[in-house]
């Protein structure tokens, strides 16, 4: 109630390596790297309960949820989506290999994802969740890392250095050093 001093209401522990999360409709969607996804029960925020726990296919990054699905960026293997509508027993509903998939983020019935490796921001068509369809890449100069759709813009923050560098870990000096490690913006009016 007063941002000037934020008070902790409660808290859960035991949930591993975690990662990022997302809240709606007062459960809370964990990501924990290599403990999968934890599902909580946020409701009452005094009292945070375990819902269940969903061993993703892999790494589990970064989130969303859009509807009664849920996607998990799995690292290596793209990106899981998963029915919740009951939240207490998500079904596996298909997979999508988009490259290293750090974030996800979704609207209008696209996923925006950020994949690492490759350094592309990911669209992919996932009006039918069981088969989703990967409909655009387009190039980053960083590493793509977190993902946010706001309106008709995508943001994609890109970590590391240019994909210009020579090696992986740029030395200070080097003009590739310390490049790209921003935020670029596409319109995406047209997924």
């Amino acid at each position: 109630t007063d941002p000037a001093d934020p008070k902790a209401l409660g808290s859960l522990g035991g949930l591993g390596n975690t990662r990022q999360l997302v809240v709606r409709d007062g459960i809370a969607y964990v990501t924990s790297r290599e403990d999968g996804v934890f599902i909580v029960e946020v409701a009452n925020p005094t009292t945070p309960a375990l819902l269940c726990h969903y061993d993703s296919i892999e790494v589990a990054t970064g989130v969303a949820v859009s509807g009664a699905v849920l996607f998990i960026a799995c690292r290596l293997h793209g990106v899981e989506l998963v029915d919740v509508s009951d939240p207490r027993r998500p079904l596996h509903l298909s997979t999508v290999r988009t490259g290293e998939a750090q974030s996800v983020d979704v609207r209008n019935g696209y996923a925006y994802v950020g994949v690492w490796g490759t350094s592309e921001l990911v669209v992919v068509d996932v009006r039918n969740p069981r088969a989703p369809e990967i409909t655009a890449r387009c190039p980053l100069d960083g590493f793509g890392d977190g993902v946010a759709v706001r309106g008709s813009h995508v943001f994609v923050a890109t970590g590391h250095h240019s994909r210009e560098r020579k090696t992986w870990y740029p030395k200070e000096g080097d003009p590739c050093y310390g490049q790209r490690h921003g935020l670029e913006v596409f319109d995406q009016s047209d997924p």
